[in-house]
């Protein structure tokens, strides 16, 4: 029973160590591949903040998405307290290039995205952020987010 336990256990941290293995292609700055609730490994990359970080207000959050993650170059992100309660909701937005005249985020091709959460946590000392594709039609089966666990301090 507990070698059972103990396979298990390492096989959990295997995993983990995986996903943060995963890196950017081509750059020099590293990121972490989320798998998305609907389980797409190659939607976001996530730069800041990763997993159990520790963060403070203001936070910022930055990475990559795919342009079909983002309406009008922007998608929602929240982020909540260990209850589940919104600290703050706002966009994120998708990193501007004056070549494409602003346009180089309807691609399906990465493109970064940046947005700067200021909160008040209160008392609670652990949260999640949630990145929402941005989904104007409303219907259930374009929904998809990922999670990210975070502490506060």
């Amino acid at each position: 029973m507990k070698r059972g336990w103990i396979i298990g256990g390492v096989v959990l941290l295997l995993a983990i160590a995986g996903i943060y293995a995963v890196s950017f292609r081509g750059g020099s700055t590293s990121a972490i591949q989320l798998v998305t609730e609907k389980g797409n490994a190659d939607m976001i990359r996530m730069a800041e903040p990763v997993a159990d970080a520790v963060v403070r207000s203001p936070l910022t959050v930055s990475g990559e998405a795919r342009g079909n993650w983002f309406f009008e170059a922007s998608f929602p992100v929240l982020l909540l307290d260990e209850q589940g309660n919104a600290l703050a909701q706002l966009p994120a937005q998708a990193g501007v290039n004056p070549a494409d005249g602003g346009a180089g985020w309807m691609t399906t091709d990465y493109v970064p995205f940046a947005a700067t959460v200021s909160f008040d946590a209160g008392t609670s000392t652990q949260g999640t952020l949630v990145l929402k594709k941005d989904n104007p039609s409303g219907l259930p089966q374009y929904d998809d987010q990922v999670r990210i666990s975070v502490r506060f301090k």
